[in-house]
């Protein structure tokens, strides 16, 4: 495990220039994220297949690529929600899904989804992706649905923590059971 960095800033530096000093401070923040996202998930996502529901091809790409850099070697894509039922049946293939929230037609549609798609794959670690919520949620309050949600688009940085959690929080929910 590495060692914390601190960067240190003076505020005359600050002063003088502060358009240096935010790009600066910019480059350093995502030299930061990129080390951040990679120290912790090196290599612990290599074998797990993830499949990503819901999604417009924008996203999509952007995140399988955010996928294969934090260690992902197979992902899947299935871009009508409706389908999801059908996943059950290929759930050993997978250890993660990932489901834009957003391709439901309205809340209750996804939440009813959910709780059908979690009750017949209770093994699986689910994350939930949205423009509409406030803020990534790494909580167990909606564990009947999914095991974290995170606000799109979405960093790198956030997302391998949110798998992370995904995989915490199930496992957890799965041994209490």
């Amino acid at each position: 495990m590495s060692k914390l960095e601190l960067v240190r800033g003076s505020p005359q530096s600050r002063a003088r220039n502060p358009v240096a000093w935010l790009g600066a401070l910019i480059k350093e923040s995502g030299r930061l994220d990129t080390l951040a996202a990679e120290t912790p998930v090196a290599n612990s996502f290599q074998h797990t297949r993830a499949l990503l529901i819901g999604f417009s091809n924008d996203y999509l790409l952007d995140i399988r690529d955010k996928l294969r850099s934090i260690g992902f070697t197979a992902t899947a894509s299935m871009s009508d929600i409706r389908k999801i039922d059908d996943i059950s049946k290929l759930k050993p293939g997978f250890g993660l899904v990932i489901v834009n929230f957003d391709a439901f037609a309205d809340m209750d549609e996804a939440v009813d989804a959910m709780l059908e798609f979690r009750s017949a794959t209770p093994d699986l670690s689910v994350v939930a992706v949205s423009e509409m919520v406030s803020g990534d949620d790494f909580g167990s309050e909606r564990a009947p649905i999914c095991d974290v949600t995170l606000k799109l688009p979405v960093s790198k940085t956030r997302l391998a923590q949110g798998l992370v959690m995904a995989q915490q929080n199930r496992h957890e929910a799965c041994s209490t059971h």
